[in-house]
């Protein structure tokens, strides 16, 4: 880990808001992060060399989805450090579904060829990738759309954001949203170093997810005349609040679709009738 960067013990309330609204919105434009990586360096003799790792996965990865897909990378990650785990990060990509196999067997070969880079060596275990819950049954139409929504994507943020700090009544607001008790995370005031210090940054997300990136098309708002937006993005924001699941602001309120001006700016394909669009 880079020894003179920042030194925290958990997620503060704008990295949380990074990876809800990352997630949020990822779903909203028809590219859902829907495969679960975790790197383990220290089980390749890579700990000192963990953000080297992480980065050398996330740039083959950029360059497969360019080349294989034709997509630009859409990405969150958390790295973690806890007492019985060691340093380890959880990162949520989009990948199209028909090409899930193919990304395995490549991320074997990105963290094996890093390995080989680094001075570390190759083993079951340093990499673990999983299907977020309910997207591939979704997808192939042989479940419901809320079960992706409900124990997918709330569950993964529920994953992610375990990290938090508990100590600000603002975080307890806006963890609830994402399917968090209360109690769960009153919890972690009694243990405010539960995931561990991390040196650097500790939460991220591809460029494609940042704040500034983050343009909702087909905008009509008035807050006179109470105006919305129209079309899937609007039909997608319905759909994750109806599971309690809304996009967050630093500020301490949730930035409710029907409220909040969002900016207007044309984006790629959208989402087909069961909300897939690669």
């Amino acid at each position: 880990m880079n020894k003179g960067g920042k030194q925290s013990n958990f997620i503060d309330r704008s990295q949380a808001c990074l990876v809800v609204n990352g997630v949020i919105y990822s779903f909203c434009i028809g590219k859902p992060l829907v495969q679960s990586v975790t790197l383990h360096p220290a089980k390749g003799g890579m700990r000192p060399q963990a953000r080297r790792l992480q980065a050398y996965f996330l740039k083959h990865a950029t360059d497969w989805l360019r080349i294989r897909a034709g997509l630009q990378p859409y990405y969150v990650y958390v790295w973690e450090n806890p007492l019985d785990g060691g340093l380890h990060s959880h990162i949520l990509i989009h990948v199209p579904l028909q090409i899930w196999p193919d990304f395995r067997l490549a991320a074997d070969r990105w963290v094996e060829a890093a390995c080989a880079s680094y001075g570390g060596y190759y083993q079951p275990g340093i990499i673990r990738i999983s299907n977020v819950y309910g997207f591939e049954e979704y997808a192939n139409g042989t479940s419901l759309l809320f079960d992706f929504l409900n124990r997918g994507v709330r569950g993964s943020l529920n994953y992610l954001l375990k990290g938090i700090d508990g100590n600000t009544e603002d975080i307890l607001d806006m963890v609830r949203g994402v399917g968090i008790e209360r109690s769960s995370v009153t919890q972690l005031t009694r243990h405010p170093n539960q995931q561990g210090m991390i040196v650097g940054k500790r939460v991220g997300c591809s460029v494609s997810l940042s704040p500034t990136r983050q343009k909702f098309p087909s905008i009509a708002f008035d807050r006179h005349r109470n105006l919305r937006m129209s079309g899937p993005e609007e039909r997608a924001l319905s759909l994750l609040a109806s599971v309690g699941l809304e996009m967050a602001t630093a500020r301490g309120e949730s930035q409710n679709y029907a409220g909040h001006p969002l900016r207007s700016q044309p984006l790629g394909r959208q989402p087909n009738a069961r909300g897939v669009c690669d």
